[in-house]
């Protein structure tokens, strides 16, 4: 497709472009010749005898003069160059216009026009007469392929992407003529398979003095490479169904074959297994317009472990019917190990991801954070879980401790929220659970995270006073009770762990101050 003007929503614009859909890419075009002011609302229409555009009319701005353009430019793709048609000064034409129609009429090989607008609507129909001219010579070669071509021409040619490119398509041999047929020329040979760049190319010519490749400026014709884009990859989890969206080429179809291979070297596969020589179905997508790769289930019982694969093309004019057809990478895949495996390097089995460890995928293996823990097969840095009285800073990106007094119920806190209140210890500030405060000696509270399963005796605080759910939070020091002289083991126990968790969370926050202190230094 060939886009040429426009406007940019400030200013006109002169720019010709090319979009190769079947590599998705667009290019800029530096064409030579008479090259039309900038310009929008004009029209277009493509001779396909030629294969020129022939742009005409719009909207100009020279000198800040806003003018309605009558003139008639061609651009010929083959040569890429521009050229002004131009009338006969007695001929009447069409006065300048935007906004009109034209179409090409392929059989009389004329561009006829409607309408337009120029102060006022218009309704004439004109006609333009092109000269009678012969197609181009079109050579069409696949890979993979012999390649060869007829033309009648002394001399030696070359393949370039234009013939006023310094430099020959890369990969491709020089055409030599065939001394036994005449007027044959050929690529390599009988017996040399085509390797180059898919894409539309020129096919140029040199006479005499051909020694240098700015000497093939004459060009002849259109030389087409067919076949997939080089060097497309993807990459597919064993265990898994494998679609590939995307692949491109050249004159590809649904039709083609493909095989995948350990390689595409027309040789027989030494592995036994059936799925290096296993068929991949084509489909296309109408709404991206590109092709779709169906692989299948990559089976790991069947013999598959992971390694690097080729899909291999065989065009579907041939008959595929042998490993000798199959030479073209059509994409080179690599088979890794799911998420939540790992694997110790090529052709080793899939293992599941060690604990305390996170495996994306592949043969990667990842520590999780530190004062972290995960399960066996985790795939992700999620999967990492804070340990108890820790909790996931997101701006740090570690396990930080709880404040002093404050721990949590269970691994995997993701805020400082989920810090409570321990036992011994009474909330300041109701919006800040993990604000805490010691009850002091000889006193007691449940805090936050335990029950408190026994009784008080009789003389201290009643029994209906105390809150002693799993929620509870206690937020005042009137929460904290004198100490039973005949306390229970349990509240013993849990008076023993309430100092013993002082020291410990004032310990993790002196180190988690000096962590951050010495992360700044860095």
């Amino acid at each position: 497709m060939l886009v040429v003007g426009g406007w940019s929503g400030q200013h006109y614009l002169d720019d010709l472009r090319s979009y190769d859909a079947s590599a998705g890419t667009w290019t800029d075009l530096s064409a030579s010749g008479h090259w039309p002011t900038a310009r929008a609302g004009h029209a277009a229409a493509w001779d396909t005898v030629s294969m020129s555009m022939l742009v005409m009319g719009g909207i100009t701005n020279v000198s800040n003069d806003l003018s309605y353009e009558s003139s008639l430019y061609n651009y010929s793709l083959l040569t890429n160059s521009w050229k002004q048609e131009g009338l006969q000064t007695e001929v009447l034409g069409p006065t300048g216009r935007t906004g009109h129609g034209i179409v090409w009429d392929y059989a009389s090989r004329g561009l006829l026009s409607f309408g337009g607008f120029n102060a006022s609507y218009l309704q004439q129909t004109w006609r333009y007469v092109v000269s009678q001219t012969s197609s181009p010579l079109l050579v069409s070669c696949q890979l993979g392929r012999n390649c060869s071509f007829r033309w009648n021409a002394s001399g030696v040619g070359t393949v370039k992407r234009t013939c006023s490119d310094p430099d020959k398509v890369a990969e491709l041999p020089t055409p030599l003529s065939d001394e036994a047929e005449e007027n044959l020329w050929m690529f390599g040979g009988h017996a040399t398979p085509l390797s180059a760049e898919p894409g539309h190319h020129r096919l140029c010519w040199c006479d005499t003095n051909c020694s240098h490749p700015d000497n093939f400026s004459a060009t002849v014709g259109y030389f087409v490479v067919e076949g997939p884009q080089l060097h497309q990859s993807d990459q597919c989890y064993l265990g898994r169904d494998c679609t590939i969206s995307g692949w491109r080429g050249v004159r590809i179809s649904v039709n083609d074959s493909l095989v995948m291979q350990s390689r595409c070297s027309g040789e027989p596969q030494a592995s036994a297994s059936t799925y290096y020589q296993r068929s991949v179905s084509v489909s296309f997508n109408e709404s991206y317009g590109w092709y779709t790769l169906h692989v299948g289930f990559l089976d790991p019982t069947e013999g598959l472990k992971p390694e690097a694969l080729e899909l291999c093309w065989c065009p579907a004019t041939a008959p595929c019917t042998s490993a000798e057809e199959f030479l073209v990478v059509a994409l080179n895949l690599d088979v890794i190990c799911p998420p939540g495996e790992y694997s110790e390097g090529p052709g080793s089995s899939c293992l599941p991801c060690p604990a305390n460890h996170f495996c994306p995928g592949g043969s990667e293996v990842q520590s999780c954070p530190s004062a972290s823990t995960s399960a066996e097969g985790s795939s992700q840095l999620s999967d990492c879980l804070c340990l108890r009285g820790r909790y996931w800073d997101t701006e740090s990106a570690i396990c930080l401790a709880c404040p002093a007094g404050s721990s949590t119920l269970q691994e995997g806190a993701t805020s400082l929220a989920s810090c409570r209140c321990m036992a011994g210890f009474f909330n300041t500030q109701p919006d800040n659970p993990a604000v805490c405060e010691a009850c002091g000696v000889g006193f007691f509270c449940t805090g936050g995270l335990q029950t408190l399963a026994a009784s008080w005796k009789t003389g201290f605080v009643p029994h209906a006073q105390l809150d002693f759910s799993r929620a509870a939070l206690e937020t005042s020091r009137a929460r904290c009770v004198a100490r039973a002289p005949s306390a229970t083991a349990l509240e013993a126990q849990s008076l023993a762990d309430a100092e013993r968790a002082m020291v410990l969370t004032r310990r993790s926050r002196s180190a988690d101050h000096a962590f951050r202190a010495n992360t700044k230094q860095l």
